[in-house]
């Protein structure tokens, strides 16, 4: 396996351990708000998950794990990515073990090739400016909403 696909593995783990840190803490806050539970809790245990995840990369491209290793999504040209696109070619979480296939042969994942985006190595990482964050946090709450009505499949 390529140094590069190891970087990529290495950061996944890190965003999947932060994301179930913070999942775990969100969920929490929820139980002790609502104390006796409520009907819900599924939904919206499912929907902080899903948005985590899908928004992982929304800020310069990058994930928690990315930014450590120095990585970022970028589209075929190199060109920065709006929010719809980093969040779609996350939606092929789904297709996980093919995916984790793909990555480990072929230097893409499903949706890096649907949506035609790569994850390059980059020398140095952008500041996170407030404009990020926002743009995070607008969407995470978008894709917890639309997540929602998935919790009672």
């Amino acid at each position: 396996m390529k140094l590069y696909n190891k970087k990529r593995l290495k950061a996944l783990i890190i965003d999947l351990v932060f994301i179930a840190i913070v999942w775990c803490v969100l969920f929490a806050l929820h139980i002790l708000i609502f104390k006796n539970g409520t009907k819900y809790d599924t939904n919206v245990g499912l929907a902080l998950f899903l948005s985590l995840f899908l928004c992982k990369d929304n800020i310069n491209g990058q994930s928690i794990g990315k930014r450590l290793y120095k990585l970022r999504v970028v589209d075929n040209y190199y060109e920065e990515l709006n929010t719809s696109i980093l969040i779609g070619r996350n939606l092929f979480v789904f297709f996980a073990p093919i995916e984790l296939i793909l990555l480990i042969y072929y230097d893409k994942r499903i949706g890096d090739k649907m949506l035609k985006t790569k994850v390059v190595l980059i020398e140095k990482t952008d500041k996170i400016t407030f404009k990020n964050v926002l743009i995070y946090l607008l969407s995470f709450f978008i894709v917890a909403l639309l997540c929602l009505p998935l919790g009672g499949i």
